[in-house]
Formats: C-alpha cells, sequence, structure tokens
C-alpha cells in the first residue's frame, strides 16, 4: 500500500510540473514570413505618390521606381512570374495594413514613421532614392543659384515640410527672400507660371513633373543645382516579419544597386561583385542572376522612370551608384 501511495503521489507530482500542453502532440511551429507570402501568392507593398517614384493612371495602371523595386522584391521570392500589389498611402488609415503586417514593404521617409507612429513598427531598411527639396525657376532666368534669390518673391507650400527646409535654409544663409506661402499647391504652381513669384520651393519630383507638363502658360523652368535638404526614402519591412523576411528585402535591393557594378582588378562586374547565396534564407542559390535577367539593374530603373528615359530628366545626383563614389548606399563588394 505504501509503494501504491508513493506512486499515485510521484506521478501527481509529475502532472504538475509538466507545463500544460507539453504532455500532447507539439503543435507545428508558426510560418515565416517567406511562407506565407508563398501561400497567398503575392507580395503587397506600400508607398507614398510621388512621380516617378510611384503614380498610378486613370486606368489604375502603376509605374515608378518604388513600383518596380516591389515587383523586383516578388520575383526575388516567388519567381520571374511572381504577384505582387501596390496601394497608396494619403491618409492616416492608409496605413493600417503596415500596421497589421498585412504590407510586407513600405517604402518610408523618416518623416512618415514620426507622423504615423511607424517607430515602433517597422524595421527601417536601405535608402532606395533621395528626395530632395530644391527650387524651381524659369528657364530663362538670370538666376543661377539659390542665394541669387535676395529680394525676389519665392512660391512655397506653407502645409508641408517644404516650408521649414526653406525656413531654415533662408535662416543659416541670411538671403533676404519674399516669402509667399500657399496652402494649395495648384495655386502656388499657377503663381509660378505667370511670375507673379520668381522661384517656388518643393520636393525634386513634383517640380521636375511640373516643369515637364509646362504649367498654364508653358513656362520651360529648371531646377536649381542647390538642394534645401534631403530626405532618404527607405525600404521598411513589417517588425511583425521575421529576420528571414528582412533579409531577402535588404539583399534584393542591394543586388540591384551593385548589378551596374564595372569590373576593376580589385572586382568583379555585374552580380558577381555581391554573390549571396540565397540558400541560406530560402531562394535559389542562383538567385540573383535571374533577377537581374529580368529586372535589370537599379540604374537603369532610375534612367527610365526618373532620368534621361522618363518626362522628369532628373540627373542621378546624390542617387548615382555609391559603387562610383556617391552616397546612396554603401555595400560590401567582392
Amino acid at each position: 500500500m505504501r509503494s501504491i501511495k508513493f506512486l499515485i503521489v510521484a506521478s501527481l507530482a509529475l502532472v504538475l510540473l509538466v507545463p500544460a500542453g507539453q504532455a500532447e502532440t507539439p503543435v507545428a511551429s508558426a510560418r515565416t514570413t517567406v511562407e506565407k507570402i508563398r501561400a497567398k501568392g503575392v507580395v503587397q507593398c506600400g508607398t507614398a505618390l510621388r512621380p516617378g517614384l510611384a503614380a498610378a493612371d486613370s486606368a489604375g495602371h502603376w509605374s515608378g521606381l518604388h513600383f518596380e523595386i516591389c515587383r523586383a522584391i516578388a520575383i526575388a521570392v516567388l519567381g520571374a512570374t511572381a504577384r505582387f500589389a501596390i496601394h497608396p498611402y494619403r491618409a492616416a488609415n492608409d496605413y493600417d495594413p503596415l500596421r497589421s503586417g498585412d504590407d510586407d514593404v513600405a517604402f518610408l521617409t523618416f518623416e512618415d514613421m514620426r507622423a504615423q507612429n511607424l517607430t515602433g513598427v517597422v524595421l527601417p531598411g536601405l535608402p532606395v532614392f533621395i528626395e530632395t527639396h530644391d527650387v524651381l525657376v524659369a528657364g530663362d532666368s538670370p538666376i543661377r543659384h539659390a542665394d541669387d534669390l535676395a529680394g525676389l518673391p519665392v512660391c512655397f507650400n506653407n502645409t508641408g515640410p517644404e516650408e521649414a527646409s526653406f525656413e531654415a535654409w533662408a535662416a543659416e544663409t541670411k538671403v533676404p527672400v519674399l516669402r509667399a506661402g500657399f496652402s494649395e499647391e495648384g495655386e502656388m504652381l499657377d503663381a509660378f507660371d505667370v511670375q507673379k513669384c520668381k522661384a517656388v520651393v518643393g520636393e525634386s519630383t513634383a517640380l521636375a513633373a511640373h516643369a515637364s507638363q509646362g504649367g498654364v502658360n508653358h513656362v520651360k523652368a529648371r531646377l536649381l543645382p542647390d538642394h534645401l535638404a534631403t530626405i532618404p526614402i527607405v525600404i521598411a519591412t513589417p517588425l511583425k516579419a521575421d529576420a528571414q523576411w528582412a533579409a531577402i528585402v535588404d539583399w534584393t535591393l542591394r543586388t540591384l544597386m551593385v548589378a551596374d557594378a564595372h569590373e576593376t582588378v580589385y572586382r568583379p562586374d555585374g552580380v558577381r561583385a555581391l554573390d549571396v547565396d540565397g540558400a541560406a534564407f530560402g531562394l535559389a542559390k542562383d538567385w540573383q542572376k535571374r533577377l537581374i535577367a529580368v529586372t535589370g539593374h537599379y540604374s537603369a530603373m532610375f534612367d527610365r522612370n526618373l532620368g534621361a528615359g522618363s518626362p522628369l530628366k532628373l540627373e542621378p545626383g546624390l542617387n548615382a551608384p555609391a559603387i562610383d563614389g556617391h552616397i546612396l548606399m554603401s555595400y560590401p563588394t567582392r
């Protein structure tokens, strides 16, 4: 009887010591982000609308650098016939899919993250484009640099970050300008087109788009070489995703940017300069070669969406490849 009592007590003790559910068949671990994406068969991206970066026509057809990078990420993880979707961030609730983790990739400025309380929601990655606050003047204007604006009326949007950049520049340089603030972008550009203001401040992509269209008076216009501010737009992944997915997104962007590397005595050309074995995170060993064969490299994407091959005609400038000595990003090369 003592032996039986001892066995009963010992058995009860073991039951109490074993955590609930441990005696049952182990539950399969949660699916990775890549597995979820492959199950739904689509990569979902979100971005603010900017000319040359992300824009949709009246038929809903998207184009732009962000659109192409989203497609490249989808191809990396789903193959050449990958499906992907992109939606605009315009109002606060447009960021809800990012907050919930339904957006797989987002293109954001740090101001977006601050204003939308996303700093605890996303993992910021590499810059995909350096936006700038620039100054647009008429093509035949004698103005060559921002300092030449002394005493002249300058238009700017007083409801956006451009005003802060403009005021910071004016305070630092002490150039006396006549301020003309507008709450409506259309009215501001109309005032510039009729030359009520001799210059207009704004984002380089928006100003370049306006210059390409000519405005109401078809005024030829050009951007000054001075940048009042630089605004990196970074690629971000949700914190709810895993490190494997963040690595795939990061290495995809790096691959696009290094793919046009020219060969030197110290470095091979193309993707051989950044050889990343995708097997470590669930991709084919030669995934980079397959990717670039479909998408081309970053410089080509820039050219057709923002550069000489596009209506915007923007110079690469700060967005020229870092491998050629510019600042867009840095990466290890082999």
